[in-house]
């Protein structure tokens, strides 16, 4: 007869088996339930309390829900900046949403104030784009979350223009709105703010 010491006794074997097969069960049930091959039963339906591993996974989803959120926003600046500078007005219209509006500062070189409605926007692109030739270069990114459709953000750059050989003609911010429309983020408002930079003076060759 085997004693509990010997590796091979049966209570041992019981005794070392019992916690592995139930830290398997726990990796069976989590990769089911992210997967969403079975669900459990809400707060609503059932008297059933909500187990450490339940919570555990809500938690991590909620998560992140939230860090893609964001990097779909950031994703959408970047959009912006690169369709603007290969000047592709269809996909730039395409980033604000269905009642987006567009605010441009008074010393941007175009006419101030809001645009409304994407076709309004889209005009206003048309005209500028050529004449300026941006090149964007994006810096900081603010973004606010405010839910899980909504959310806000500063977003600071430095332009610089073809027409200007390529020289920082402003810095600036735009301060954003932004909406999730049919699952997708999108522009809800542009305000666009800048400083203008003066062109360097030639210093004249010393004698």
């Amino acid at each position: 007869m085997r004693s509990d010491a010997d590796p091979q006794s049966p209570r041992r074997i019981r005794r070392t088996w019992r916690p592995q097969a139930r830290n398997a069960c726990r990796v069976v049930l989590a990769a089911a339930l992210c997967g969403g091959l079975i669900t459990m039963p809400s707060a609503e339906s059932s008297d059933v309390r909500q187990s450490p591993i339940e919570a555990e996974l809500a938690t991590v989803r909620a998560q992140l829900g939230a860090l893609l959120d964001r990097e779909a926003i950031r994703q959408l600046a970047v959009s912006y900046a690169h369709f603007a500078r290969i000047r592709n007005i269809d996909e730039l219209v395409a980033l604000y949403s269905s009642d987006a509006t567009f605010d441009v500062a008074e010393n941007m070189g175009t006419a101030p104030g809001p645009r409304s409605g994407p076709e309004a926007i889209r005009e206003t692109l048309r005209v500028d784009l050529p004449r300026a030739d941006p090149w964007p270069f994006l810096h900081q990114h603010y973004i606010e979350m405010l839910g899980p459709d909504h959310a806000r953000g500063v977003l600071y750059f430095e332009l610089r223009q073809g027409v200007e050989n390529l020289r920082v003609t402003h810095i600036g911010s735009y301060v954003d709105e932004y909406v999730k429309e049919q699952g997708v983020w999108k522009f809800r408002s542009r305000k666009l703010s800048a400083t203008p930079l003066p062109a360097a003076v030639p210093t004249p060759p010393s004698r």
